[in-house]
């Protein structure tokens, strides 16, 4: 597991990241240009991942493996 805070989290991640009160976590991926998508709603058009993801209260993120997909990698495909 990795701080938010001075650990930017590579292009192409799927990762979980993780609320600073413990409260829970919350699925997310940085595309290979950069941009955010989160496991509820897809694409967010943010480019500075870091600094959203600290604004909204992340402080760990974990990355998750590979062959992790979120819903909108298979929406659409065949299961």
């Amino acid at each position: 597991m990795h701080t938010i805070h001075g650990h930017s989290i590579p292009n192409g991640t799927k990762f979980a990241a993780f609320f600073g009160d413990g409260s829970g976590a919350k699925l997310f991926m940085i595309s290979d240009d950069g941009e955010l998508a989160d496991a509820e709603n897809g694409f967010r058009g943010i480019t500075a991942p870091d600094t959203w993801l600290q604004d909204a209260g992340f402080i760990y993120w974990m990355k998750l493996p590979d062959s992790f997909k979120l819903w909108f990698e298979t929406a659409g495909k065949a299961k």
